[in-house]
């Protein structure tokens, strides 16, 4: 054997080999290490902590107790009905009521007084307007119609049952221009224009229908147009009526014509309207 070969059993240059641990058994559970703790000492120096500079908090709040539950919601009243009124005061409702007794009693002196001053408040004809004074002037329009004669007396045998009665005939057809007859009718029983010329229909013809030709409230204005003989010969006559109830009064223009115009009656109504005031002047 050489001298770089060493045996088996020499010892090793690096030293002895580690010893073996022995019966280690490499799935045994290792008992943990109790290791206890010891904080170090505060240094010296230290100043305190903030728990030491302030004194310590009062104890807490007792908890408040809980809420009561809400009480139980009133009932609504009936659907529809209103809430009760206020109560007024009684001195006002009184002061109220005493100056309306006032106002109502200025007002039933005032009527009476009225009344005294109207003549003792006595009834009227003419629908309140007054009784009218009706007349037999000597002419109409102003002049242009002379009175040419009274009928005062046939009328009366047409109206038997009127208390008064009056009539005339105004203008003589010399230029055509026809002739006008004036009736005026008074009477407690009621005097109507309608039934007026609905008396009339049987002398002619009525060709243009009664109508309004502009009345005042509480009166009646109408006028119609009809065809009639007069001597043989053919003839228009365009009558107009008024009439308030307890008087009434007619003009009926005649004249030689074979069928009346609405304009010609048109015309007429305007000049009835005018010899009406004329034949009732005033009141009584």
């Amino acid at each position: 054997m050489s001298d770089s070969q060493q045996g088996y059993g020499s010892p090793s240059p690096y030293g002895q080999p580690p010893v073996p641990q022995q019966d280690r058994n490499p799935y045994a559970a290792h008992e943990p290490t109790q290791v206890s703790y010891q904080p170090p000492p505060a240094p010296a120096d230290q100043p305190p902590t903030v728990a030491a500079q302030f004194p310590p908090l009062p104890p807490t709040l007792p908890p408040l107790p809980p809420y009561a539950p809400p009480g139980p919601y009133p009932q609504p009243g009936p659907y529809g009905m209103p809430p009760a009124p206020p109560r007024r005061s009684t001195g006002v409702l009184v002061g109220w009521t005493l100056a309306g007794c006032l106002v109502v009693a200025g007002a039933v002196a005032g009527v009476l007084l009225l009344t005294d001053d109207d003549g003792g408040g006595g009834s009227t004809k003419g629908g309140g307007g007054g009784e009218y004074n009706l007349t037999i002037p000597p002419d109409l329009e102003g002049g242009d119609l002379f009175l040419d004669k009274e009928l005062t007396d046939d009328a009366k045998k047409d109206h038997p049952s009127v208390d008064t009665v009056m009539s005339a005939k105004y203008g003589a057809d010399t230029l055509g221009n026809g002739w006008v007859r004036y009736e005026g009718l008074q009477d407690d029983e009621d005097l109507d224009a309608k039934e007026y010329l609905a008396d009339l229909a049987g002398i002619g013809e009525v060709s243009i229908q009664p109508r309004d030709a502009g009345a005042s409230e509480g009166e009646k204005f109408l006028c119609q147009g009809a065809t009639a003989q007069e001597q043989g010969n053919p003839v228009v006559q365009y009558t107009c009526v008024w009439s308030d109830g307890g008087t009434l009064v007619s003009f009926t223009l005649t004249k030689a014509s074979v069928y009346p115009l609405d304009s010609e009656m048109d015309d007429f109504a305007d000049r009835a309207a005018l010899m009406l005031d004329e034949v009732r002047p005033d009141t009584v």
